[in-house]
């Protein structure tokens, strides 16, 4: 638990700090998309109750036509409605999370720039381009999945749990749930146990990001020397080491899951 916490929360907190000062309203637009994301699980949850009522009702002589045609419009309005504000939630969020990349770009750039001369002078572009990259992404994709991807889906599977708890029983309903907490108990441990296999292979991709920035400021020197071939024998390794990285990561990832 502490470990999840030094790992997770406290760098989310630092990076919650630069976005504050960066990015002012950023509580305010979090707080209605999260709310949005809620309220678009609900009428998730509600779609296949609609459908379940409509079908009974369509399969049964008695039901009434009024009835029927009420269940089957509620089924068809709110699986109109669930896939058109998924566009709109894809549209609010991604508002959000490119002003959280942009807020931070310009965080690590003031930053960069305050680092003294002579210590930027030994830093590696490609890697301090990386860096730049993985950074500015990674705090709005941490907000995207675990807050509007994760909850909300939490908050559906409570939904669901009542449903399943009035048509069911409560056994059948507490075993789901069960089961869908170890389904993210299990995610969870597959990524803490990839996390050593991804440092390489961030490791990987600085090495080929460093390359390609030096060769291209030392691209009138390669071709003045007609050195195109040796250079090109240098990439090799270097290409290779980053393709095996990324394949192993894949590889684990998927055994993982597989087991």
């Amino acid at each position: 638990m502490k470990t999840l916490f030094e790992d997770f929360a406290v760098p989310y907190a630092k990076a919650l700090k630069i976005i504050g000062s960066e990015y002012l309203s950023f509580p305010r637009d979090f707080f209605l998309v999260f709310i949005s994301t809620l309220l678009l699980s609900l009428f998730s949850a509600l779609v296949p109750l609609f459908l379940r009522e409509a079908a009974d009702l369509l399969s049964s002589s008695d039901a009434e036509a009024a009835t029927v045609f009420t269940f089957v419009a509620a089924y068809a309005c709110s699986w109109t409605f669930c896939n058109a504000m998924q566009w709109i939630k894809h549209i609010a969020t991604s508002r959000v999370m490119v002003r959280c990349d942009t807020a931070f770009y310009r965080s690590l750039f003031d930053c960069l720039l305050s680092i003294p001369l002579h210590r930027q002078q030994s830093l590696s572009k490609g890697e301090v381009l990386s860096d730049f990259d993985r950074s500015m992404s990674s705090f709005g994709q941490i907000n995207d999945t675990l807050f509007w991807t994760l909850t909300p889906m939490l908050f559906e599977f409570a939904f669901v749990f009542l449903v399943l708890w009035k048509a069911t029983s409560i056994v059948f309903s507490t075993l789901f749930l069960i089961a869908m907490m170890a389904l993210f108990c299990v995610a969870l441990w597959v990524s803490q146990q990839t996390r050593d296999v991804y440092r390489k292979t961030f490791e990987a991709t600085n090495q080929l990001s460093a390359f390609l920035v030096e060769k291209l400021d030392a691209n009138h020197e390669i071709s003045i020397n007609l050195s195109k071939a040796k250079e090109s024998r240098k990439l090799e390794p270097i290409i290779n080491q980053h393709a095996t990285a990324v394949f192993k990561a894949n590889a684990r990832t998927a055994i993982l899951l597989g087991t």
